[in-house]
């Protein structure tokens, strides 16, 4: 199966017109996404590889989506989301029986959240682990307060 030689995509710069290709794109049987793996994996086909990436845009597009309300681009959060996707495409091992949008979801995310941290503000803060827990944590904390309507400002440092 190679369905790369009909699938013309748009530039994620046109994000609407892009959203709109990649939700036409068929999906992958689990048979055909394990023997496009095993390819892959045994004999290095690039073309293989090319086909998964195509069929799990779908994947990209909905954590870019997760990601929106850091007011990033979203073409370039779903550049980063796509090299996130070859990743996990790259490091699938086909034989443990899961199919690989379960594996790839979260290189993709730590792509994306690996993205927003760097280029979040002007000054470049460290991106250890820690670091990640708070700033993600935070945003969480801010989101759910505001669901609660308990106080409209972000919480003090006493609190």
């Amino acid at each position: 199966m190679s369905s790369t030689a009909l699938v013309h995509l748009p530039s994620p710069d046109n994000f609407p017109a892009y959203s709109r290709a990649v939700a036409a794109l068929p999906r992958l049987s689990f048979d055909d996404e394990q023997a496009l793996s095993r390819r892959w994996r045994d004999h290095g086909d690039r073309a293989a590889a090319q086909d998964l990436v195509i069929a799990n845009l779908g994947l990209v597009l909905r954590a870019v989506k997760a990601h929106s309300g850091y007011r990033m681009n979203r073409a370039d959060l779903a550049q980063e989301g796509t090299i996130g996707l070859m990743k996990a495409i790259q490091r699938f091992d086909p034989d443990r029986g899961l199919r690989l949008a379960t594996y790839a979801v979260h290189w993709i995310d730590a792509e994306i959240r690996e993205f927003i941290l760097k280029n979040w503000r002007l000054v470049s803060w460290g991106t250890s682990s820690l670091a990640k827990t708070l700033f993600f944590g935070y945003r969480k904390t801010l989101a759910h307060l505001s669901t609660l309507n308990i106080n409209r400002q972000p919480p003090s440092a006493a609190e």
